[in-house]
């Protein structure tokens, strides 16, 4: 238990470090706007973005929340983005001690995206993923008593909201066709769980 409170005390300061560097950003938005005033046009040139999962972080925050029990299968994902699609990497890595009952995680994702703009600060995202899932997924009805995976492709849709030009929150909903450890052939829906904060440059 002593390893598992270190992990996710790591990990909690880890996303609370991610997101100060965020907010810094924000300090400086003015910048921003006189460099780059158009939304539209900052979203269209060629830009790497990077986000890290801050459900657990939210869940800390509300009081009674359930800590990290829904997340989602990814934790970290990085974005590069041409004109329209952009190639994509996202993964979680968790190890945990396996003399309890706790499940290591090991999630990984390779694929592209496109995006299409709703409006001046709302997008439409979709795009196809290859994964590969180990352990807990992070979702409803997701938690293993062992450690399983499960590889397939992956069809994904999902939002974003730009809270400045270059910082976005965005949550995606995905479709497994793959073969699992356990079962053979799997059919796994993941739920928009899991809340991203983008930061692109």
């Amino acid at each position: 238990m002593e390893k598992i409170a270190s992990f996710v005390s790591l990990n909690f300061l880890f996303r609370i470090c991610f997101l100060s560097l965020f907010f810094g950003n924000v300090a400086v938005g003015q910048e921003w706007e006189d460099i780059k005033p158009n939304p539209k046009e900052v979203r269209k040139v060629r830009h790497t973005e990077v986000g890290i999962n801050i459900s657990p972080l939210i869940t800390k925050l509300i009081p009674f929340g359930n800590g990290l029990q829904f997340n989602g299968p990814f934790a970290y994902r990085v974005k590069y983005y041409g004109r329209k699609y952009a190639f994509r990497f996202s993964m979680n890595m968790r190890v945990l001690d396996m003399s309890n009952d706790d499940v290591p995680t090991l999630s990984l994702g390779l694929g592209y995206e496109r995006r299409r703009e709703i409006s001046s600060k709302w997008s439409f995202i979709n795009g196809i993923e290859l994964v590969s899932l180990g352990g807990d997924l992070g979702i409803p009805g997701g938690a293993n008593s062992s450690f399983e995976s499960a590889t397939g492709i992956a069809p994904f849709a999902g939002v974003e909201f730009y809270i400045l030009p270059n910082l976005a929150l965005s949550t995606e909903t995905y479709l497994v066709f793959g073969i699992s450890s356990s079962t053979g052939l799997a059919l796994i829906t993941i739920p928009p769980v899991g809340i991203f904060m983008n930061f692109s440059f």
